[in-house]
C-alpha cells in the first residue's frame, strides 16, 4: 500500500531519522554476536538481494536501534495471518528489548562495504535542512542509496526464531519498513517471512 506525500515525509522524519521514544540512557546493546548474525542475514536477504530496493555499493546503517517500534494489534494480526507462527515468548522478548534505543557496534559481516552513521548527528543535519538532506547525504556518501535502521532482535526461548523490524529510507518518497521473521536452519539464519508495515513511493 502506498502512502500519501504527507505520510511519506512523516515516515522519513519520525520513524527512521528521529527515532522518537529513544531514551537518553544508552547502554551496550549486545553481549554476544548472535544478534549480528541475524542482522547480517536480514540485510543480505532484504537489502542486498531484493529487487525492490535501490542497489547500493555502500550500506549506511544508523548506529542506534529503532526504539518503540512495536507491532500494534492489527499488525500482529496480520503477522499471524501470514503464518509467521509467532510464539508468545518471541513477542515478549521483542517488546521487552525495544522499549528504548540502544547502540550498535560494528560487528556486521556483509558482502558489501558498510558504515555506521551517528544517529544524533544524522538527526541534527536532517532537522537543520530537511528539504536538502537527501541530496547532501547521497553527495557525501558515494555509493549509498539510503539509510538502514533496525530494531533489537526478539528471540524465542531456544533462539531458533528471531523477530526484527527493519526500515530503509532512500528519500522523502522512497522507502519501506518490515517486520521480519527469521529461522535458524542448520546453524544459519534465513529470512522466513516478512510483513510490510509501511511503504513510501513517488509513484
Amino acid at each position: 500500500m502506498k502512502t500519501s506525500t504527507a505520510f511519506s515525509f512523516f515516515v522519513c522524519l519520525i520513524v527512521l531519522i528521529l527515532g522518537f521514544g529513544c531514551s537518553s540512557e544508552k547502554t551496550p546493546v549486545f553481549s554476544g554476536a548472535v544478534e549480528y548474525r541475524v542482522y547480517n542475514a536480514l540485510i543480505e536477504n532484504l537489502l542486498v538481494a531484493s529487487p525492490d530496493i535501490p542497489k547500493a555499493s555502500l550500506l549506511a546503517i544508523l548506529n542506534q536501534t529503532e526504539p518503540g517500534y512495536l507491532p500494534n494489534e492489527n499488525q500482529l494480526s496480520n503477522l499471524i495471518k501470514m503464518n509467521l507462527q509467532l510464539s508468545g515468548d518471541i513477542i515478549t522478548d521483542y517488546e521487552t528489548k525495544n522499549g528504548k534505543s540502544t547502540p550498535l557496534t560494528d560487528l556486521f559481516q556483509l558482502s558489501k562495504p558498510h558504515l555506521l552513521l551517528d544517529d544524533e548527528k544524522t538527526k541534527a543535519v536532517f532537522m537543520k535542512d530537511p528539504s536538502h538532506f537527501w541530496d547532501s547525504f547521497f553527495k557525501e556518501r558515494e555509493g549509498a542509496k539510503g539509510i538502514i535502521r533496525v530494531s533489537q532482535v526478539g528471540f524465542n526461548a531456544d533462539k531458533t526464531q528471531a523477530l526484527v523490524y527493519v526500515g530503509y529510507q532512500c528519500g522523502d518518497k522512497c522507502g519501506q519498513g518490515n517486520f521480519v521473521l527469521l529461522v535458524k536452519e542448520k546453524g544459519q539464519w534465513k529470512v522466513n517471512k516478512m510483513a510490510l508495515t509501511w511503504t513510501s513511493s513517488a509513484n
